[in-house]
């Protein structure tokens, strides 16, 4: 089973844990960590990410498949990675399109996503978007010091000019 954990939980944010995996995600990125097996070592692990799927195994002396699965939603293989730290595999996939998983293969228990937190950060959004927040943020601030927001100083340039 697999539930949303508490946000200090980096290796789990807005994810979960199996019990091959642990999981964590924003609206563009997943994260999974897969725990190296004892004796493994780097050079033994094959990651092998698709547009829809995912197989993470080592071989020694005969191949041992860690996880394997299809994922929900389409994933960018280019710009997907992975490495192998401290004795743990992590695979970093970015997302075809900005949206929360419930889970990241099909058939496993979903996690509730009406508590997950779909932030994203100032800086990930389009300029257009970018320039919408900072005239919200600009509007506020001018509103609670009592002078005038954007749409009224525009207003104001257009009847200077009149």
């Amino acid at each position: 089973s697999s539930e949303v954990l508490p946000r200090d939980t980096e290796d789990t944010y807005n994810g979960g844990v199996t019990d091959k995996y642990r999981w964590s995600q924003t609206l563009t990125e997943l994260d999974v960590l897969v725990d190296l097996p004892a004796g493994s070592k780097a050079k033994d692990v094959t990651v092998v990410i698709e547009n829809t799927h995912l197989k993470v195994f080592v071989t020694k002396l005969q191949e041992e498949i860690l996880i394997r699965g299809e994922l929900p939603y389409k994933v960018l293989t280019d710009s997907s990675i992975w490495m192998v730290e401290s004795g743990v595999i992590h695979i970093s996939l970015e997302k075809a399109k900005e949206r929360m998983w419930g889970h990241v293969f099909v058939g496993e228990e979903e996690i509730d996503l009406t508590k997950v937190e779909a932030i994203q950060e100032i800086e990930d959004l389009d300029p257009e978007s970018h320039a919408a927040v900072n005239r919200v943020m600009f509007d506020q601030h001018q509103k609670m010091q009592g002078k005038p927001q954007s749409h009224e100083l525009a207003t104001y340039g257009l009847l200077e000019k009149a």
